[in-house]
């Protein structure tokens, strides 16, 4: 298995389990994902570790939105039952913006790492 391949892999798993320890501890579980972040990234390539970790916040946090939204409307509907929960564009932004990054580092990781990369244009590398 490739270097990159396995650090994107790290990073994906800390983005993970990491933003459960956030969600549990949240200072305590912040300084750790900061701490083993910091570490991911001094790894080559620097963009493979914060790709994965990007990748899977980006999809806890937006799976964590839609699970409130749906237990709210359940709750509702309910009699005597009252949940509004109002989602700014900022509620939006933050998820996609993670989202972009994260593919975009993805790409960045493995495209320039690609071992036919510049055979294409007809040279060798």
């Amino acid at each position: 298995m490739r270097r990159e391949f396995r650090l994107w892999l790290l990073g994906l798993a800390l983005g993970g389990v990491g933003t459960a320890f956030v969600l549990i501890w949240p200072t305590f579980g912040f300084v750790v994902v900061v701490a083993l972040l910091i570490v991911l990234m001094r790894q080559r390539p620097r963009t493979a570790g914060p790709a994965g970790f990007l990748l899977a916040f980006a999809v806890w946090w937006s799976g964590l939105n839609a699970m409130a939204a749906e237990r709210c409307a359940a709750f509702d509907a309910q009699p005597n039952g009252s949940c509004t929960i109002f989602f700014t564009p900022a509620d939006l932004a933050l998820p996609v913006a993670m989202l972009l990054s994260g593919v975009t580092f993805t790409a960045l990781t493995f495209l320039s790492s690609s071992p036919n990369r510049g055979r294409a244009a007809g040279r060798d590398t």
